[in-house]
C-alpha cells in the first residue's frame, strides 16, 4: 500500500502464486493521484518482487474501461 497524507492512495499485489512459478499481479491507484506514474512504479514494485521469489511468469488483466493501464 501506498499512504499519503493518512490516505491510501494505491495498492498492490500479487496473487494466485502456482508451483510453477507464475503468479498474477493487480493493482489499483486513487482516482485523484492518476497521471503520476504511481501505477507504472506499482508495477515496477511487484516485478522486482516477482524476481525476488524466483517467478518466472507474472500476468495481469487490464479492464476495457481502464485505458491508462493498457497504455
Amino acid at each position: 500500500m501506498l499512504v499519503q497524507n493518512n490516505c491510501i492512495i494505491a495498492r498492490a499485489n500479487i496473487k494466485e502464486l502456482h508451483p510453477n512459478g507464475t503468479a498474477e499481479i493487480g493493482y489499483r491507484v486513487g482516482r485523484n493521484v492518476t497521471g503520476k506514474g504511481i501505477g507504472s512504479r506499482c508495477v515496477t514494485h511487484l516485478v522486482n518482487t516477482g524476481v525476488n521469489l524466483v517467478l518466472n511468469q507474472l500476468s495481469a488483466v487490464v479492464l476495457n474501461n481502464n485505458p491508462a493501464s493498457s497504455a
